[in-house]
């Protein structure tokens, strides 16, 4: 059975945005790196808690306990950290039913996104030890903000990505992430007219940095390929061929550097992304909204420019968690959440890969020598 889609005055529909908590930092890509520690960056985690290495699908994460606003949304969203010198945030930890229909009471979203850690050094010192994350104020997942409704509801064990992780300048982001609109900017301040939208604010921020990034609208359901929409597809609904709009995701993070950086700065800042630089911002996303929630969705794209709330069997927006505790890494003896210590560990994995490639060179050469001696 379908809930209530909407709770407005009027018939129209419109977005939704889910504010979502972070409850984790580690050097972890279960999209990008499945099951492997040693290989990805540091990103900093909001929503659901049962985000692992070898997480694969929505069922998974719908097992684990969120810090999203939205009782009906398990998706786990990840970004690249920032740093700072004062230290992370305390994470948090907190368990849930594996079945939610037999929850007695709605618990908060678990959604589980994922963005690279954003990193400062108070000091000004580039020693890897010198950074460390930079707080955030607020993480918000829009949804339903593409030019046209959407057609299908995300689908069940969707992961995606959005921008580049090895993109760090300008035109390498506009090459490999054309469609991602990555922004930084200080919140409520006028910039440069010459200022690059995807770099970092040369001058002191009065009150928050806020990055935006967008996720592709397109998908085709059965294969779960995606894509963004554009006019040169030639198709009716702009999607590549074969695929269907679906609600477009946009992440909107808010950091507060009031604390870590009190004397402000002036040209370049004392910041990096966990990737690099602020051309290198990426997002991760797997989809862990329960299915009616989700098709619910659908409905509120038909006009953007108003907030409706999505409901499901959890419950209504907004109406908070049944745990009792607070989430947290559900597989806290591996990886880390310090910065120094993943570009060591990232240091260490490309040499081994190195000798596995100089090795197997090796390897064939000899092999080559011996062929051509028989022959």
């Amino acid at each position: 059975m379908l809930f209530i889609i909407l709770s407005l005055a009027a018939p129209a529909v419109a977005y939704t945005d889910i504010v979502v908590g972070q409850f984790m930092y580690k050097n972890i890509d279960p999209i990008v790196f499945p099951g492997q520690y040693s290989k990805s960056h540091l990103h900093t985690f909001f929503g659901s808690d049962a985000i692992t290495i070898n997480t694969n699908t929505s069922a998974e994460l719908q097992a684990g306990c969120a810090t999203a606003e939205n009782p009906n949304d398990f998706s786990t969203y990840c970004e690249s950290s920032p740093a700072s010198v004062d230290g992370p945030p305390p994470i948090c930890r907190c368990r849930l039913p594996t079945d939610y229909t037999a929850m007695t009471k709605p618990c908060v979203d678990c959604f589980a996104p994922g963005v690279p850690t954003l990193l400062v050094s108070p000091t000004g010192d580039t020693d890897a030890s010198s950074y460390e994350p930079v707080p955030i104020a607020r993480f918000t997942a829009y949804y339903n903000l593409g030019a046209s409704p959407a057609e299908v509801a995300i689908p069940q064990d969707l992961k995606m990505t959005a921008g580049s992780a090895t993109a760090q300048t300008s035109s390498e982001m506009s090459a490999n992430a054309p469609n991602a609109g990555v922004e930084w900017f200080c919140e409520g301040d006028d910039a440069p007219a010459d200022k690059d939208v995807a770099a970092f604010p040369t001058s002191t921020c009065s009150t928050h940095l806020q990055t935006l990034l967008y996720f592709p609208d397109c998908v085709d359901a059965d294969t779960l390929e995606t894509g963004y929409t554009d006019r040169s597809y030639g198709t009716t609904n702009w999607c590549p061929d074969g695929m269907s709009r679906m609600p477009q995701l946009r992440f909107s993070i808010r950091y507060d550097l009031r604390d870590v950086l009190p004397d402000g700065w002036s040209g370049d800042p004392p910041l990096v992304l966990a990737s690099g630089t602020s051309f290198s911002s990426h997002g991760d996303f797997v989809n862990g909204w329960l299915p009616e929630a989700a098709e619910n969705m659908v409905a509120t794209t038909e006009e953007k420019y108003t907030f409706a709330a999505v409901d499901g069997p959890n419950g209504n927006d907004g109406d908070g968690s049944v745990c009792t505790t607070t989430a947290t890494d559900a597989d806290p003896d591996n990886g880390t959440s310090d910065y120094a210590t993943s570009i060591e560990e990232m240091s260490g994995s490309s040499k081994r890969l190195m000798r596995r490639r100089i090795g197997t060179q090796r390897a064939a050469s000899r092999a080559a020598v011996r062929d051509a001696a028989r022959a």
